[in-house]
């Protein structure tokens, strides 16, 4: 009989999923969120087992689970990140069971059938990082599926704050030293520019503020463009949106025709209900109301400004690198609530 607190080591693919919101849902509606719980359990242990994997521990909401592959987890987690939509599709917002999955690569140890480690609390922390209905997975996960799996990725080096990176070195020979320096985009790993600088070590104070000022004097016209080329290249999700934009863009310029204005109101609402988060359907959408208000069109302050609020909140929260539609947002309020002397919602 073996010893329940003996300890191996293995190298797995680590699987942890957790469900978003379950205390709020639990204070809810206790039954029916255990019932709805239990259903979505069934749907994944299935799927865990159907692709070989082995549930290690779970707590409550939570599931940790392991793999012997990266490609059989990743493959697992996205069929059951579609199988929970569809379960979640007749239930209102507020009430559907959403797990946010996390998948690691890495050595774990293992006791009594469970698992412990750096390994595990890696997959935990991408779990937290991945957004409702999402799978989060390591890089080391990726270089294992990326040729396998021919799915859409998306680097969150970006999420974590990151657009650019700063890295160099510093060689020395005798009194003299050598700085080299180069400026790498996070999202594609593209490098913008790179250089290097040769000094004297006896004014080392000389030489550091002469190396400040020629990478800030290099990096800032190459930040510059590279902001540029990063939001040209923005894929157009909804072609169907874009258009109705652009068709409320053409009839937003007739900014003394109540008509028009109105007319671009539709366009823009059509916008935001074939693409939810689009961050321009949303400004542009709350531009109209700036214009009722600038013509003298309101009819019900009250309704009117509440709207408009709300257009351009959303705007704000989906365009975080949308300039255009920050600046709509933006305008449309300040506007519209610094500038007015009704009440203020």
């Amino acid at each position: 009989m073996s010893d329940p607190m003996t300890v191996s080591r293995r190298l797995v693919a680590v699987f942890a999923a957790d469900v978003e919101g379950y205390s709020r849902l639990m204070g809810t509606d206790e039954v029916g969120t255990l019932k709805a719980l239990t259903e979505r359990r069934a749907i994944l242990d299935r799927l865990i087992g159907e692709h070989r994997g082995r549930i290690a521990n779970t707590a409550g909401d939570s599931v940790l689970a392991e793999f012997g592959s990266a490609v059989d987890a990743v493959q697992c987690a996205v069929e059951a990140q579609t199988a929970l939509a569809e379960a979640n599709d007749s239930l209102a917002p507020d009430r559907r069971i959403s797990f946010r999955i996390g998948i690691h690569i890495g050595d774990v140890m293992v006791r009594a059938g469970d698992l412990f480690g750096d390994g595990v609390n890696i997959a935990a922390r991408l779990q937290t990082l991945a957004t409702p209905g999402a799978v989060c997975i390591s890089g080391a996960t990726y270089d294992q599926v990326r040729k396998v799996l021919p799915m859409t990725y998306v680097d969150l080096g970006v999420e974590l704050g990151v657009r650019y990176v700063l890295e160099g070195s510093v060689r020395k020979a005798g009194g003299k030293v050598r700085i080299t320096g180069q400026l790498i985009e996070a999202s594609t790993g593209a490098h913008l520019w790179a250089d290097k600088i040769d000094g004297s070590l006896e004014d080392i104070f000389e030489l550091q503020d002469r190396v400040t000022s020629s990478v800030v004097a290099a990096i800032a016209p190459k930040l510059d463009q590279a902001e540029i080329d990063r939001a040209n290249r923005k894929p157009l999700l909804n072609l169907d949106a874009y258009d109705c934009i652009l068709r409320g863009m053409d009839c937003a310029s007739f900014v003394g025709d109540h008509e028009k204005n109105e007319e671009a109101l539709r366009f823009f609402y059509r916008a935001i209900e074939l693409d939810p988060q689009s961050a321009s359907a949303y400004g542009w959408a709350s531009s109209p109301y700036f214009v009722r208000k600038m013509n003298g069109w309101i009819v019900d302050n009250e309704r009117d400004f509440a709207e408009a609020r709300r257009l351009a909140e959303c705007a704000i929260r989906l365009g975080q690198d949308d300039a255009r539609a920050l600046s709509q947002a933006a305008w449309v309020l300040s506007f519209c609530f610094l500038s007015t002397k009704t009440p203020r919602l």
